[in-house]
């Protein structure tokens, strides 16, 4: 379901909407929930890199995606490149929501978030 939906939503709000990049993420979820562990980090990286470009590197969303990242290199054993991406998203983060937040907590605790969306009707 994400693929028709992030096609979908690129096509009506256009390439450089972050919905469509949020959308993106949460494919890679998906692909990693599945073990389809390549396609998720390719997916994570494309998402990553688009999200610092349009909403920059700070951003909640993208640190959430950063987060995500990190969490699939950690399983397929890229412990250093996933701890420097975790510290740097979850220090991010918890400046910005608070370590109670419930998606901080969740990337804390090795949990992938997905983002919903909720676009206003057109």
């Amino acid at each position: 379901m994400c693929e028709p939906a992030r096609s979908a939503l690129q096509t009506t709000m256009g390439p450089e909407h972050p919905f469509g990049m949020t959308c993106q993420m949460n494919l890679a979820n998906t692909e990693a929930a599945l073990a389809e562990v390549v396609k998720a980090e390719r997916n994570y990286r494309q998402a990553y890199e688009e999200l610092c470009e349009r909403l920059g590197p700070d951003r909640p969303t993208t640190l959430v995606c950063k987060g995500n990242l990190s969490i699939v290199l950690r399983e397929v054993g890229r412990t250093t490149e996933a701890e420097h991406l975790a510290q740097e998203s979850l220090a991010a983060l918890n400046a910005k929501l608070g370590g109670e937040h419930s998606k901080v907590v969740r990337l804390r605790g090795g949990q992938r978030v997905g983002l919903e969306l909720d676009p206003h009707p057109i």
